[in-house]
């Protein structure tokens, strides 16, 4: 798909149009019921999805995508990064194919969606109804008969042939035509393949990838500390380790009844003692053992402004800096 660049042959690449809702142009998410998982590399991202069109193998297909600008993925040339990351996943899948076939195949092809003009000598990447997309197949070679994944023939050629991927070769059994899914068949080999690639996907972590075959979504609760002397006396705390006075302590028994029923996985407290007495009376005697604390969660440290009024230190600020000559950067660094 590429020349060198001592060849006379042009490439004419985006001087297509695609329509929004070009199948080729649709994003991934988890919530589709043929996406496997997605990946990321550097600064690409991939999707592993059922090949939506030919079950022989339990083939699938990953590929580059952009979910915010999938036009940016097509007919054109790919990075070194971006060919690397999909080498990685493919690796991955495939490794996911071979802990359930006894043999896993993938390739990279060209999808034969360009053309050549002989007169101009131009290759054209992409044609109206396809185009180019940088991706590759992997898919499992096997008795064809045989139900490696629950109730599902692996259908396909028998080993030994070669796999057509275009399912073109009328008087070869497993290559003269493309077997449909069924949305169950889908269901329970997009599945396996998640659960194959949940066991093995932190080894390549070392490599820079990473893998997701699940949304997960977490509840992140934050809880300021109690009422301490100082805020009543609207005094700057900062890094003084100022404790919880009588009403303090209270704000923090009375959150136990607006946290009753939820059951945190995590809790993590500025390690000065308002914020992790706070943690400790709202979790109780019982939990407060899984209290984490640390130092970043602190407020800010004011220096010699500590235990003195915020009225004092806004005059003071207001007298000696002139805001309106900060640039947004050092505005937003004293704010």
């Amino acid at each position: 798909m590429t020349s060198s660049p001592m060849s006379k042959t042009n490439q004419s690449k985006n001087s297509l149009s695609y329509s929004s809702d070009h199948w080729a142009l649709q994003p991934y998410s988890l919530t589709n019921s043929n996406v496997i998982a997605l990946a990321y590399f550097e600064q690409s991202d991939y999707a592993v999805c059922i090949h939506p069109e030919d079950k022989r193998g339990y083939r699938s297909i990953i590929r580059l995508i952009k979910n915010d600008q999938m036009i940016s993925t097509i007919n054109r040339e790919y990075t070194s990064s971006e060919r690397i990351g999909l080498a990685l996943v493919m690796a991955l899948v495939t490794e996911a194919y071979t802990r359930i076939l006894p043999i896993a195949q993938n390739a990279v092809l060209g999808n034969n969606a360009h053309s050549f003009d002989p007169k101009t000598s131009t290759i054209q990447l992409g044609t109206s109804e396809e185009p180019i997309f940088l991706h590759g197949h992997v898919f499992g070679r096997g008795n064809p008969k045989e139900h490696y994944i629950e109730n599902i023939p692996l259908d396909g050629p028998i080993p030994g042939m070669i796999f057509d991927l275009r399912a073109q070769s009328p008087h070869e059994p497993g290559n003269d035509k493309r077997v449909s899914w069924t949305p169950d068949e889908i269901n329970k080999v997009v599945h396996r393949l998640k659960a194959e690639i949940d066991q093995i996907h932190n080894t390549y972590k070392a490599h820079g990838l990473t893998v997701i075959t699940q949304n997960r979504f977490v509840d992140i609760y934050m809880v300021r500390h109690g009422e301490t002397d100082w805020n009543t006396a609207n005094k700057i705390q900062g890094h003084t380790d100022t404790q919880l006075n009588t009403k303090g302590k209270l704000q923090a028994q009375q959150l136990q009844e607006k946290f009753a029923g939820i059951d945190f996985t995590k809790v993590v407290s500025s390690d000065l003692i308002r914020a992790r007495l706070t943690a400790e009376l709202f979790l109780g005697p019982d939990k407060s053992t899984m209290i984490e604390t640390s130092p970043l969660l602190r407020e800010r440290c004011f220096g010699i402004w500590e235990g003195r009024s915020f009225v004092e230190f806004k005059s003071h600020v207001d007298q000696t800096i002139n805001l309106d000559n900060m640039t947004q950067e050092e505005y937003v660094s004293f704010k």
